[in-house]
């Protein structure tokens, strides 16, 4: 998936998107179709950096998938990767795990990655805000914009001093997600 490919598409000289047929994002941007939990159909040391957002959750064995991306990048290359920790069910039926800290930082490892960076994002005001709007959304008329309201507010209370400390304080227990920086 390339949820966040809007995002980079203009940083990078070139870049290659693959991913399975029917994802629930926008991919007609899509390069070619693959299934993420079998061999990567791509040759060896290719690719000088890989995103991989939101993605690690919906691969049934992600040890082979983090393999393959160790094999098809060259030399120093490097994978750029976000998971959620605190996150409902989504994409059914592809979503089947939640990664500490731990086990991301082993699988790479594991995969031959040295981990350059590996950190939290969002603590607990950004997890609350994420079950209340996804609770209220489906509330006929406001619903949409009182979740719209809530994470406007969160943002901003996150944005001042005390609301950093608190999502920050917070994220190493209670993170949304993950950030990962690793290099072969």
């Amino acid at each position: 998936m390339a949820p966040l490919y809007c995002v980079y598409k203009n940083y990078a000289q070139e870049i290659t998107c693959v991913d399975w047929g029917e994802p629930m994002h926008e991919n007609s941007f899509l390069d070619f179709e693959q299934d993420l939990n079998q061999n990567l159909e791509i040759e060896s040391n290719t690719f000088n950096a890989i995103i991989l957002s939101d993605v690690l959750e919906h691969i049934r064995k992600p040890e082979i998938l983090l393999h393959e991306t160790y094999r098809v990048l060259q030399k120093d290359g490097v994978l750029l990767m976000n998971v959620p920790f605190f996150y409902w069910l989504h994409e059914h039926p592809f979503d089947y795990f939640r990664y500490t800290q731990y086990a991301l930082r082993s699988m790479a490892e594991d995969c031959g990655y040295t981990v350059i960076e590996l950190k939290p994002y969002g603590g607990a005001p950004e997890i609350l805000t994420d079950i209340t709007a996804k609770l209220v959304k489906n509330v006929p008329v406001v619903g949409k914009y009182l979740a719209m309201a809530l994470q406007k507010m969160t943002w901003l209370f996150v944005q001042t001093k005390w609301g950093r400390n608190i999502s920050t304080k917070t994220a190493k227990n209670f993170p949304f997600g993950y950030v990962m920086i690793a290099k072969k």
